[in-house]
Order: C-alpha cells, then sequence, then structure tokens
C-alpha cells in the first residue's frame, strides 16, 4: 500500500512527494514468480518522468 501526496515541484508543476512501503505479490520478466515488501521513493527525473526507487526483499511466491 502506498500513499502519494502532490506538492508543488522544482518545475513548477505538482509532483509526486512519497516515501513509502511497497509491497509485490506479482510480476513480469525479472519478477515473474516473486513477492515481496520494503520502501518505495518516487524523484522526478525531468518535467515529466519518474524515477521509481524500491529498495526491500524479494522471495519466491511459492
Amino acid at each position: 500500500m502506498d500513499r502519494t501526496v502532490f506538492l508543488p515541484g522544482k518545475y513548477g508543476r505538482f509532483e509526486p512527494n512519497d516515501n513509502g512501503f511497497c509491497e509485490g505479490v506479482s510480476g513480469k520478466g525479472t519478477f515473474k514468480g516473486l513477492k515481496g515488501a520494503g520502501t518505495l521513493h518516487i524523484k522526478s527525473a525531468n518535467p515529466i518522468d519518474r524515477f521509481l526507487i524500491l529498495d526491500g526483499q524479494l522471495a519466491p511466491a511459492n
């Protein structure tokens, strides 16, 4: 679960000011068959793009 709060950012637009928890229960590609939990940080890369930084633990889903 995660909650995002939007505040005015350095580019003059509202940006997510987000530090929270994340939980993964499914995925594709490299993350297929894994589950995990950790922290989530969202940072602005430029006026449109964002970096999603997930830090935590992964384990097999079974």
